[in-house]
C-alpha cells in the first residue's frame, strides 16, 4: 500500500478543503479546562495516551463522535515532552554515541512518537481534554514523509542535562497532517522537523479519513500555511531514464555500486508501535546507521551528519518481518557524502524483497578528496538525481 501523496492527488485535496471548512462545525473557543500553556510530560504519558487510543480503535464499541470535524488552532495540538538525561542514566546511554553525542537517530524516534500525537491533539473528541485517546473518527495516522532537517547543532546537545520536544501541527490537508517537532535544551533550539501523516481508517488502511482543519490565529501561522501549501502543490516528478550507457570508470571515479554497505534483520515486537506495526522512527534509526557506516567506509574516517535529507514511507512493515536495509554513496561534492539508504522488506508470496522506505542524508568529511561516484544503471542514476534534488530542497525549506 502507497503511502505516498501525488501531486494530483495534493492538489485534490488543496481545492476541497475549502469546501470542508465550509462544512464541518465551525470551531468556537470555550472556556477551557486548562491553560493554553500546554503540560510538560514525560515519554510515559506519551506512550500511554497513544497506547489508550489504539486500544480505543479496537474497542468492540469504539469511543469517538463519528462525522463530526472541527477547525481547530495549532495551540490545540501543542505538547511538551521531556527527555529526563540528567536523571537517567539507562535513557542517557540509549541515546548517547561512542564519541560522546547524542545518537541522532534515537532522537529521531523520540520525535516520531511526538509528532503523531500532536495529530491526535488536533483531532481528540473533546478540545478541552488534556489525552487524546477520544478521537474525532476511528483514524489512525502513518508517518508518510519526514522533511530535510539540518542537524548539525545537535553535536551540542549536553547529554548530562535534559532536553525537551515540542510539537504542534503546522499545516493539514484533506486527509494529511504536518506536525512540526524541535528538540530543545537550555533555551536553544538544537533540531526541527516536519513530518507528514497520512490519515486512514484503522479498520480499513485503504480507506482515508478527512482530518481536523488548522485555521491560523496570527500572521506566521497564515504565512507558514500559506507556504506549506505552495511546496506540497508543487509537482515533483522523478527522472525515469530508459536507457544508460554503461559508463568507463576512470582515474578518482569509483562505481556507486562499490560503495553498498546492508544488514538483514527480524523486526521484533519492541519496536511495535500501538497498531501492532512497526514504528516507522526505528525504520528511520536503522537507515541512518547503515547510512553513516557506508559514509565512514567511504571516507576512511570520521564524518558528521549534517541533514536528514527528504525521506520517503512507502508501505506498512509488519512485526515478524524480514527486513534489509542498504546504504550506497549516491553522490560527492567537495566536503560532503549524500548517502541513499534503501528499506526494503521481504514477500514471503513472491519470495523476494519489496522497497518500503527511502531515506537520504548528508555527511561531512574531513576531508575534501574523495572520489567521484559513478552510477552503473538506472537505479542508481535515479538515486543520484534523487539525492541532488532532496539536498536542494532541503536548502530551500532551510
Amino acid at each position: 500500500m502507497s503511502l505516498n501523496r501525488t501531486a494530483s492527488s495534493a492538489v485534490n485535496a488543496a481545492k476541497s478543503s475549502r469546501g470542508l471548512i465550509q462544512q464541518t462545525k465551525q470551531y468556537r473557543p470555550m472556556k477551557k479546562t486548562i491553560e493554553k500553556e500546554q503540560l510538560l510530560r514525560s515519554m510515559n504519558d506519551i506512550y500511554s495516551c497513544f497506547h489508550g487510543y489504539a486500544r480505543n480503535l479496537n474497542a468492540p464499541t469504539p469511543k469517538y463522535f463519528a462525522d463530526v470535524l472541527h477547525q481547530r488552532e495549532s495551540s490545540d495540538s501543542e505538547l511538551n515532552v521531556v527527555l529526563p538525561l540528567s536523571t537517567d542514566p539507562v535513557l542517557r546511554q540509549q541515546m548517547i554515541n561512542e564519541r560522546g553525542h547524542v545518537r541522532v537517530g534515537r532522537l529521531l524516534e523520540h520525535m516520531d512518537i511526538v509528532a503523531p500525537c500532536c495529530g491526535y491533539m488536533l483531532n481528540r473528541a473533546d478540545v478541552n481534554d488534556i489525552q487524546f485517546q477520544t478521537g474525532s473518527l476511528p483514524r489512525m495516522l502513518v508517518t508518510s514523509r519526514i522533511h530535510s532537517m539540518d542537524v548539525r547543532k545537535c553535536s551540542s546537545i549536553d547529554m548530562t542535562q535534559d532536553i525537551s520536544l515540542h510539537g504542534k501541527v503546522t499545516w493539514t490537508g484533506m486527509f494529511s497532517t504536518e506536525v512540526t517537532v524541535s528538540v530543545h535544551q537550555h533555551g536553544d533550539c538544537k533540531l526541527e522537523g516536519q513530518f507528514v501523516f497520512i490519515s486512514l481508517d484503522a479498520k480499513n488502511p485503504r480507506k482515508k479519513y478527512a482530518v481536523n482543519q488548522l485555521i491560523p490565529t496570527n500572521d506566521l501561522e497564515e504565512q507558514t500555511i500559506e507556504m506549506r501549501q505552495r511546496q506540497y502543490l508543487e509537482p515533483r516528478v522523478p527522472p525515469t531514464p530508459t536507457v544508460l550507457e554503461q559508463p568507463l570508470i576512470k582515474e578518482n571515479q569509483v562505481k556507486m555500486s562499490s560503495t553498498r554497505v546492508e544488514h538483514t534483520m527480524v523486526v521484533q515486537p519492541e519496536n511495535e508501535n500501538p497498531y501492532g506495526t512497526t514504528f516507522g522512527g526505528f525504520l528511520l534509526r536503522q537507515g541512518l546507521e547503515t547510512a553513516e557506516a557506508c559514509a565512514r567506509l567511504f571516507a576512511k574516517g570520521p564524518v558528521k551528519l549534517s541533514s536528514v535529507d527528504d525521506s520517503q514511507f512507502i508501505n506498512i512493515v509488519d512485526i515478524g518481518s524480514i527486513i534489509r536495509f542498504s546504504s550506497v554513496v549516491s553522490d560527492v561534492v567537495p566536503g560532503k557524502i549524500q548517502v541513499f539508504s534503501l528499506a526494503e522488506v521481504f514477500d514471503q508470496a513472491l519470495q523476494k524483497f519489496k522497497p518500503c522506505d527511502k531515506f537520504y542524508f548528508s555527511f561531512d568529511a574531513q576531508t575534501e578528496k574523495l572520489p567521484e561516484v559513478i552510477p552503473c544503471n538506472v537505479q542508481e542514476y535515479i538515486a543520484q538525481k534523487t539525492s541532488r534534488e532532496s539536498r536542494k530542497l532541503g536548502l530551500s525549506r532551510q
